[in-house]
């Protein structure tokens, strides 16, 4: 059987090629075969409608609410309830996560990571992103949860563009999966993030 580094790479590979494609052509594909199940799946939806474990916000590094995810998160968590929870925790610095109970929303916590402004590419930006991709994970590993709902980070208010933060999630996901199990979720919201008439696409992976 082949190794796990192996299977990565030829996933890793396939889902750049499926990426290139989506964009290039405005449709979403699915990738279905035999001796394979789903890992992580991209849906065109509320990510407040989401059910998860752990359902990730875009947070503000201070604690309050402002605009895009994070104010939707926080009208539909509770944002009375919520915002006491998240001053307990504090600044939170960018790159890094913390969680709150996920309070009027279908999952148990609330995993709040700080993305990056978008400058021009050149300012820690993507590193900043990835970053928050995988310390949410390894902080919903921490908590015991199966399942967690991602944003798009950093792709609203903060300019981060679409095509490379949909680059990173991809890659970030299929290492974390190479070595542990959850079901992740990317939910995006708008046409741009996830064109054509498809609401969702799954990745599927090969357990060793």
């Amino acid at each position: 059987m082949r190794s796990r580094n192996g299977i990565l790479h030829d996933c890793i590979g396939y889902f750049d090629t499926v990426t290139k494609k989506i964009l290039q052509e405005k449709q979403w594909f699915e990738y279905v075969r035999e001796g394979y199940i789903m890992a992580f799946q991209i849906i065109r939806k509320d990510i407040t409608k989401v059910s998860a474990d752990a359902i990730v916000n875009t947070a503000n590094p201070k604690p309050e609410y402002a605009g895009g995810t994070d104010y939707a998160i926080y009208m539909a968590a509770g944002a009375d309830e919520l915002l006491e929870e998240r001053k307990k925790i504090g600044d939170i610095e960018m790159g890094q996560a913390a969680a709150t109970p996920a309070f009027a929303l279908n999952a148990r916590y609330i995993i709040h990571t700080v993305g990056p402004s978008w400058v021009d590419g050149n300012h820690g930006e993507r590193e900043a992103v990835r970053s928050c991709y995988e310390n949410s994970l390894k902080l919903a590993m921490e908590l015991g949860c199966e399942s967690i709902a991602f944003p798009l980070i950093a792709t609203g208010v903060y300019g981060f563009p679409k095509a490379d933060a949909l680059q990173i999630a991809v890659s970030v996901f299929s290492a974390f999966l190479a070595e542990k199990d959850m079901l992740i979720t990317l939910v995006v919201f708008d046409e741009a993030s996830f064109p054509g008439k498809k609401r969702s696409w799954k990745i599927l992976w090969m357990r060793g």
